[in-house]
């Protein structure tokens, strides 16, 4: 799918005098104009981010410091590799925002700085939507980056929002669902998802300059997907399957690795380990506003990755459940309902803990966090309130018991995607996205961060990230 390329790259003169003194570093920052020279910075393609090139008269591992003005937190980037000549790129910067900078380096325990230099930083897409941002605790806050897709009708963009919930970067991708920093911080990976099983979905490794992105492909691909250790991309897929003599079609889902050779291959089916229910009826598909002759049988609508355990979490809407698949054989390890039916565990609780499921998260060994939906009804039932339900899963006894239970104050209806992070061992970030609000709240389930988005703009899916570097 091709992307929608509407950023313009500008650059700014390079050596104005600074009117911003800097913090100093860990002590005294000693100007060394000799040991740093020919330092130079200019906007990129994303023209929040801003490119910095210096030469240093011998080798050193050198960062470069930065600020917007006095009142701006000073951000860093981290030590480069020991060099005489390096570049770097800076992040987390407002649109259209003088910024100055230094380049500092830790020389027999003295830090010395290039002379400050000043430049501009460009202006995002005008069509962004403008935030409302509310902080009710900074002291139970905790404060880091939204990279986050963002859904308009009529553009979508992989973004990052700062902890004040301000855009500090933006690139359009088409279709897209959801939008994370990579793994190793150098890029935005976006989806670009299958319209229909049999056609290709792509996944853009977009640089954070805003250069060319690359691309993995496959098709069916849709919705979620999330970064592997070694850079593999898992997506979740679709596939077709004929019951009933071929009088039937069903759609169910699948899980597909795409690596960064390019190679993919699916690793997962639920048609080989759930037998559909024939007796129900299930709606049929809807490809390019036409219903055709498929059904949609399992709706698999995210995913997530267990390092610890190389396991893969799924939800789907078709049971209200949440799988564990083993990666190492693609065996369905267990499923977890509210019925007792269809569940390998013990639901030891009173209420609806599973309800339409549209995230899900395994906080620790026996911890699971899971996004729901609600129960939508049939058009005369009540629009459902979404929420967020915490699960203790004890394998000794195969019982899951609820810890905790998050809704809003005000009922919110979610009626696509949803999801739930624990980001430290206390505070959440829920994230509303057809609300087109981002909550964060605290160990007592008391917000402490609201984030919304104008009127006719959504959240896609997205994460969360401690910093950018």
């Amino acid at each position: 799918m091709s992307l929608l390329l509407a950023l313009a790259a500008c650059t700014q003169p390079n050596a104005t005098p600074a009117p911003l003194t800097l913090p100093d570093l860990d002590g005294a920052c000693v100007s060394d104009p000799e040991l740093f020279t020919d330092v130079t910075a200019e906007v990129t393609a994303v023209p929040t981010v801003l490119r910095v090139r210096w030469a240093a008269s011998e080798p050193v591992a050198a960062r470069v410091i930065y600020a917007e003005d006095d009142a701006a937190a000073v951000l860093s980037t981290p030590d480069g590799a020991t060099s005489a000549e390096a570049e770097t790129l800076l992040l987390g910067l407002h649109p259209d925002r003088p910024v100055t900078l230094r380049v500092a380096a830790e020389i027999d325990g003295v830090q010395r700085c290039s002379d400050a230099l000043q430049v501009r930083t460009g202006a995002l897409p005008s069509d962004l939507p403008a935030t409302n941002v509310v902080v009710d605790d900074t002291e139970r806050e905790v404060r880091g980056w939204h990279a986050v897709a963002v859904i308009k009708e009529q553009a979508r963009y992989a973004t990052i929002l700062d902890a004040d919930g301000q855009f500090v970067w933006a690139y359009p991708v088409r279709d897209l669902f959801r939008a994370t920093l990579s793994r190793d911080g150098t890029a935005m990976l976006a989806n670009g998802p299958a319209q229909s099983w049999d056609t290709s979905g792509d996944i853009y490794r977009i640089p954070l300059d805003g250069g060319e992105p690359t691309l993995l492909s496959a098709t069916g691909i849709h919705t979620d997907f999330v970064e592997l250790p070694d850079g593999t991309i898992a997506s979740l897929g679709w596939s077709v399957r004929e019951f009933a003599d071929g009088t039937r079609r069903l759609l169910g889902d699948t899980i597909v690795e795409l690596r960064p050779d390019g190679t993919s291959s699916t690793v997962f089916d639920l048609f080989d380990h759930v037998t559909p229910d024939l007796s129900a009826e299930y709606d049929p598909v809807v490809v390019g506003g036409n219903a055709t002759d498929v059904e949609d049988w399992s709706h698999v609508n995210s995913i997530a990755y267990d390092e610890a355990s190389d396991a893969y979490f799924v939800t789907g809407t078709y049971n209200h459940s949440v799988l564990r698949v083993d990666r190492a054989t693609g065996n369905l390890s267990w499923t977890l309902t509210d019925d007792p039916l269809t569940s390998d565990w013990e639901m030891r609780s009173s209420e609806r803990e599973l309800q339409m499921p549209h995230s899900v998260q395994l906080v620790d060994d026996d911890t699971l966090l899971v996004f729901n939906r609600g129960e939508f009804g049939d058009g005369a039932s009540p629009t459902p309130c979404a929420f967020v339900s915490e699960l203790d899963l004890d394998a000794t006894a195969g019982a899951a018991t609820p810890r905790g239970h998050y809704s809003s104050d005000a009922c919110v209806t979610v009626p696509f995607l949803g999801q739930a992070r624990r980001i430290d061992r206390h505070n959440t970030v829920v994230n509303w996205t057809s609300a087109g609000r981002i909550t964060q709240v605290d160990r007592w389930e008391d917000t402490v961060l609201q984030i919304d988005l104008g009127l006719g703009t959504a959240f896609g899916s997205g994460e969360w990230v401690e910093s950018l570097y």
